[in-house]
């Protein structure tokens, strides 16, 4: 016999439920293969453990309660509300198609707003340079005092 079928069969002979010659076989390799001969012991130190164990007696309705606990959880997990599956398949692709248009609508209201404020700023710099006279001195080769002046004020101080 080889290791795999004697393992299967290690718990029916340290629980004595094995044949003659069956158990002769399974005793013979067991002195030859540690490895099966340690699985043995380990199961019988389990089975001592166990037997060992005193008994408890439970009530007379014990079985019959448990049983019903036990339908009653498997039912109790077993309902599943269609609306949900439905409810996820369908609602996740349609909230992320709100956000995509609620994006795109949102940026071009503050692509617009902003392009207002850029308008107004460079409005707001073409008056400075008119009250300031700047355009006078457009004359100024580049790189002059009165060019770092103008971008001064045309640009925002930066």
């Amino acid at each position: 016999m080889e290791c795999s079928e004697i393992e299967k069969r290690l718990s029916a002979l340290v629980d004595g439920e094995i044949i003659e010659p069956e158990r002769i076989l399974i005793e013979e390799h067991l002195k030859s293969c540690l490895n099966c001969q340690k699985e043995a012991e380990n199961l019988s130190r389990v089975s001592d453990c166990l037997n060992s164990l005193t008994e408890v007696e439970v009530a007379p309705y014990f079985l019959p309660r448990l049983k019903r606990r036990i339908k009653e959880e498997e039912t109790r997990q077993v309902v599943r509300l269609p609306f949900f599956g439905w409810a996820k398949r369908v609602a996740v692709p349609v909230g992320i198609a709100a956000l995509f248009v609620i994006a795109i609508f949102g940026g071009n209201f503050l692509g617009q707003r902003l392009n207002q404020r850029v308008a107004k700023v460079a409005e707001q710099n073409e008056e400075l340079a008119s009250v300031t006279g700047i355009n006078s001195f457009e004359d100024f080769s580049e790189g002059s005092l009165i060019d770092a002046y103008a971008g001064l004020l045309t640009e925002g101080g930066k």
